[in-house]
C-alpha cells in the first residue's frame, strides 16, 4: 500500500537536479579534504614538520634506498636505483669510514660527477643510514632538491605542498561540507517519488526493475569504476590524477544516488521487498511448502535430520551432532507445547468458555490455521447466540407492542359499534361511523404492515433485478409526495452527480422502500425545514442519502430504531405501525443492497447502497 503525501512546491525536477549538482560539489569537497587530511597525517605535518625532507615519507624513502644500495654491495652487483640517486657505501673500520662502493649516476644528466659533486648542497640533500649486518656499512644517499627531482620525487613534494596549504582549512571545510552533504542527501531521498503537480507517488522505469537486479547491476557498475580508477592511478600524471579520480567518483556516486532514491520510492510504495526476484522465488517455495501435508513436512524434517546426524556421527563430529540433535529436540518440545495450548483452546470452546484467548503470532503454521478455524467456529456460535437472543427479544417486543396497537383500534371499534346499537342522533351516527372507518383503516394498515414485514424478513418476496434509473425514480416518487411535503412546508433539496445513476434493483421494491422513507418523513419531520437527497456513483455502487430534521427529540439509537418493530410509545399515537424502516431494510437486502440509518442529534439520515448496473 502506497504511503502518499502531497508533493511540495520545492519538489520539482529542476530543484532535484540542482540538489544533485550540489551533492556532487559537496562530495568532491569531502573527498579532496579527506585526502588532504590523510596526507597531513602521513607527512607528520600535525606534529610540526615544515619540510618534505624532514617528513617520515622522505625518511622511509631514503632508508629503503640505502638498504637497496647495501644489498647491491653485499651481493656484488652495481646498483643504480630506479630513481637514479647518487649513493656511497662506507665500511666502518678501525681507521674510520672507508669508501667501499659508490654510484654517481644521475637520471637527469649523462655527465659523470666527481666525488666532490656530492658536496653541492644546492642540488642534493644527503641522508646517511647505517645498515646492520655481519659486515656493517654506512650508506649515504642523496635526495635531489625540487629543481633536480625525478617525477616520483616531485609527486611526493607536490602532495606535501598540498597538505601544508590545507592545514588550517581542512577540518572546518570537511565538517561543513559533510553536514551540508547529509542535509541535501536526506532531502533528495525524502523527495524521491514526489513531483509537484503530479498526484500520488511517481514510479519511474528504474523503480519498476526488481530490487535485487538493480542491486547486482549497481555492484557490477561500481566494480568497473574501481577497475578504471586502478588503471588511472597507474597511468595518469600525478598533477591530473586527482581530476580523473574525482570524475570517476562522481560517476560512481551518481549511480549509487540513483539506486538510493529508487530504494526510497520502493519503501514509500511499500513494495521494496515484494518486487524482488528473490521474494518471488521464496514465495513459490513457501506456497509449495504450505500445500504439503503436515505429515509429509515432518517426514522431510526427520529425513534431513537423519542424513545430517549420520554424516556428523560417521565423521566423529560429536559437537555438530549434539547441536543438531538438541535443536531437533527443542523444536519438537516447542511444537508439543503449542499443540497443548491449542488443545486447551478447543476444550474451552467445547465447554462454552467465550473469553479464552490464545496468541497465534508464535504458533507453527498448521496450528495457527487450526486456531483460526476454531476462532471462526467460536465467532459463529457467538453470533448465532446473539441472533437468537435478539430474535427472542424482538418476538417478545412484537407481541407486547403489536398487541397494544391491535387492541387500541379494536377497543375503539367495539365501543363505537356498541354506541351505534344504542339510541343516538343522526349527527352522532355520522361521527361514530367516521371513527369506525378511521380505526378500521388503521387496523388494516397494521395488519398489512405485519404481513409485509413477515414476508420481507423471511425472504418470501422475490426480486426481479434490472436496470433502474435512480434519477427518474426520484422525480416520480417525489411527485407522489409533493402534496404531503407541502402540508408540512418541507423544502426538498436534491443534489445528484452528473454521471448516470443506473442501479441494479427491483423497481417496485425500491419504490416501496422510498415510499416508506417518505412516509416516515411526513410523519416525524419538523415543519418548515429542508429534506436533503444526495445521489452519486462510486466505482460499482450507487449511493443515495436522505436527511431530515426530526420534529421530536430522538432518544433512541439507530440500531434500536432499525431492530424494533415499534418506534417507542410515540408511534402508537400516529397512524403508522412503526414497521416502515424495518420493512425498507429487508426489502433492500432482498435486492442485494444495504440500508443504514444514523442519528446525529435531531438529524435523521438514511443511506441506501445499491449495485450499479
Amino acid at each position: 500500500m502506497e504511503t502518499v503525501r502531497p508533493a511540495k512546491k520545492s519538489e520539482t525536477i529542476f530543484t532535484k537536479l540542482l540538489a544533485t549538482i550540489m551533492l556532487c560539489v559537496l562530495g568532491t569537497l569531502i573527498f579532496v579534504n579527506a585526502m588532504k587530511g590523510i596526507m597531513i597525517l602521513n607527512f607528520d605535518i600535525n606534529e610540526g614538520i615544515t619540510s618534505y625532507y624532514d617528513s617520515s615519507v622522505a625518511f622511509n624513502l631514503a632508508t629503503q634506498y640505502a638498504h637497496n644500495a647495501a644489498e647491491a654491495y653485499f651481493n656484488n652487483y652495481e646498483f643504480h636505483g630506479d630513481l637514479g640517486y647518487n649513493y656511497r657505501v662506507e665500511k666502518n673500520t678501525e681507521e674510520g669510514l672507508v669508501l667501499v662502493a659508490e654510484n654517481r649516476h644521475l637520471a637527469q644528466t649523462a655527465r659523470d660527477y666527481a666525488f666532490g659533486a656530492w658536496q653541492d648542497e644546492n642540488k642534493y640533500i644527503f641522508i646517511s643510514r647505517t645498515v646492520e649486518s655481519d659486515d656493517p656499512v654506512v650508506v649515504t644517499v642523496s635526495l635531489p632538491t625540487r629543481a633536480d627531482a625525478t617525477e616520483s620525487m616531485e609527486r611526493g613534494m607536490y602532495a606535501f605542498d598540498l597538505a601544508m596549504g590545507a592545514t588550517k582549512t581542512v577540518v572546518p571545510v570537511l565538517a561543513v561540507s559533510s553536514f551540508l552533504f547529509i542535509i541535501v542527501l536526506v532531502w533528495l531521498l525524502s523527495s524521491s517519488g514526489h513531483e509537484y503537480g503530479y498526484p500520488g507517488l511517481k514510479i519511474s522505469f528504474l523503480d519498476k526493475i526488481p530490487l535485487d537486479v538493480s542491486t547486482v547491476a549497481l555492484v557490477l557498475f561500481e566494480f568497473c569504476i574501481m577497475l578504471v580508477m586502478k588503471e588511472t592511478v597507474q597511468d595518469a600524471h600525478y598533477r591530473t590524477l586527482p581530476y580523473f579520480i574525482v570524475a570517476e567518483l562522481i560517476v560512481g556516486g551518481l549511480a549509487l544516488l540513483a539506486w538510493m532514491m529508487s530504494f526510497a520510492v520502493r519503501v514509500k510504495a511499500g513494495r521494496w521487498w515484494s518486487d524482488s526476484i528473490i521474494y518471488l522465488i521464496l514465495s513459490v517455495f513457501w506456497e509449495i511448502f504450505k500445500n504439503i501435508s503436515l505429515v509429509l513436512r515432518f517426514v522431510l524434517l526427520i529425513v534431513v535430520y537423519a542424513i545430517a546426524a549420520l554424516y556428523f556421527f560417521s565423521e566423529h563430529e560429536i559437537v555438530p551432532y549434539l547441536i543438531i540433535s538438541g535443536l531437533m529436540a527443542l523444536y519438537l518440545i516447542w511444537w508439543a507445547i503449542k499443540a497443548k495450548h491449542v488443545k486447551d483452546y478447543g476444550t474451552a470452546i467445547a465447554h462454552g468458555v467465550t473469553d479464552y484467548h490464545i496468541n497465534t503470532e508464535r504458533l507453527p503454521l498448521d496450528l495457527k490455521q487450526h486456531v483460526e478455524s476454531l476462532s471462526s467456529i467460536e465467532q459463529g456460535i457467538n453470533e448465532a447466540v446473539d441472533r437468537q437472543m435478539k430474535s427472542e427479544h424482538m418476538k417478545t417486543e412484537l407481541i407486547t407492542n403489536v398487541s397494544h396497537d391491535i387492541k387500541t383500534p379494536l377497543t375503539s371499534i367495539i365501543s363505537y359499534v356498541d354506541l351505534l346499537n344504542k339510541e343516538h342522533t343522526p349527527e352522532q351516527e355520522k361521527q361514530y361511523l367516521e371513527v369506525l372507518s378511521r380505526q378500521s383503516d388503521r387496523l388494516k394498515k397494521l395488519t398489512e404492515d405485519l404481513i409485509e414485514a413477515s414476508k420481507a424478513s423471511t425472504g418470501n418476496i422475490s426480486a426481479n433485478l434490472s436496470a433502474v434509473d435512480i434519477r427518474e425514480m426520484l422525480e416520480q416518487s417525489l411527485g407522489e409526495y409533493e402534496e404531503k411535503f407541502a402540508q408540512k412546508n418541507l423544502e426538498i433539496i436534491t443534489v445528484l452527480s452528473d454521471e448516470p445513476l443506473i442501479a441494479r434493483a427491483d423497481g417496485s421494491l425500491l419504490w416501496r422502500v422510498l415510499n416508506n422513507i417518505y412516509s416516515n418523513i411526513t410523519k416525524y419531520a419538523m415543519n418548515n425545514t429542508r429534506v436533503y437527497i444526495n445521489g452519486l456513483r462510486q466505482e460499482d455502487e450507487i449511493f443515495l442519502s436522505i436527511k431530515n430534521i426530526s420534529d421530536q427529540q430522538l432518544n433512541i439509537s439507530a440500531d434500536e430504531l432499525m431492530e424494533r418493530f415499534v418506534q417507542g410509545d410515540r408511534s402508537r399515537h400516529n397512524e403508522g405501525s412503526g414497521l416502515g424502516l424495518n420493512i425498507a431494510r429487508s426489502l433492500m437486502e432482498i435486492q442485494q443492497g444495504e440500508m443504514n440509518v444514523s442519528i446525529d442529534g435531531d438529524l435523521f439520515k438514511v443511506d441506501l447502497i445499491m449495485k450499479a448496473y
